[in-house]
């Protein structure tokens, strides 16, 4: 497995490209350097971040990749909180020479098993949703995930996300728990932890204020929440 890191000009917005070839295929991440869209004053540039994995090796793993290799819906996707984590883990490690190397590599198959969740996903039957055989009402249900990822801190209640979308609430509820395996409202707190513990593991803000940043307006709700998923306070995750 190979890959690369550069830093490039700052970008808009935290995308994937899959690339295959005969004998490999590559993940490319334009990714900005920080998680869920929050973006740092300091950072004077992003990041493309490619990982090149063979074809043969993958299959020696048994990595299922038919639906990766033929994933032709879109050439450019936009980006979960769950792989802007690894993104940002790779980009921070406190590693060194052998070790940084083999912990990239690891984070890279991380990396490579959310692509293959997300692209099975989508692909995949819905026996139990026929609606979502549908491109266009399949291509709804993803504009859904994507409106609530650029809208965590204050993320748009079902009936408002049902209207901007054209579907009714009952079939958002249903293709969205078909397609990404949790409920509207399970995808909006993970995704929130995700982001709380990039900015605690930051240690530049307080934890009231890194509630506020993630849309709880009460800490101690946040700090309730946070110890459910996480199994720990974060107070216990920050040096603040």
């Amino acid at each position: 497995m190979k890959f690369s890191i550069e830093h490039i000009d700052p970008i808009s917005e935290n995308t994937l490209r899959i690339s295959n070839t005969d004998f490999f295929v590559t993940l490319i991440f334009y990714f900005q350097g920080a998680e869920c869209g929050f973006s740092f004053a300091q950072a004077p540039s992003s990041y493309k971040m490619q990982f090149e994995f063979e074809k043969t090796i993958l299959a020696e793993k048994d990595f299922g990749i038919h639906n990766l290799l033929a994933f032709t819906e879109k050439t450019e996707i936009n980006i979960c909180c769950n792989t802007q984590l690894l993104l940002h883990q790779i980009i921070h490690t406190k590693y060194e020479g052998r070790y940084k190397k083999i912990f990239i590599e690891s984070k890279a198959y991380e990396l490579l098993l959310c692509t293959l969740h997300f692209v099975e996903d989508i692909k995949s039957p819905c026996d139990n949703c026929k609606f979502l055989s549908q491109p266009l009402e399949k291509e709804k249900i993803l504009q859904a995930r994507d409106i609530l990822l650029q809208n965590i801190h204050q993320p748009p209640t079902i009936p408002e996300l049902a209207k901007q979308i054209g579907i009714n609430q009952c079939y958002l509820k249903k293709g969205f728990k078909e397609m990404f395996k949790s409920t509207v409202y399970e995808f909006v707190i993970e995704q929130r932890m995700q982001k709380a513990k990039i900015l605690l593991s930051l240690n530049s803000q307080s934890v009231t204020q890194i509630a506020e940043e993630v849309g709880y307006s009460n800490t101690s709700n946040f700090s309730n929440a946070f110890k459910k998923y996480t199994g720990v306070y974060p107070s216990e995750v920050s040096g603040n």
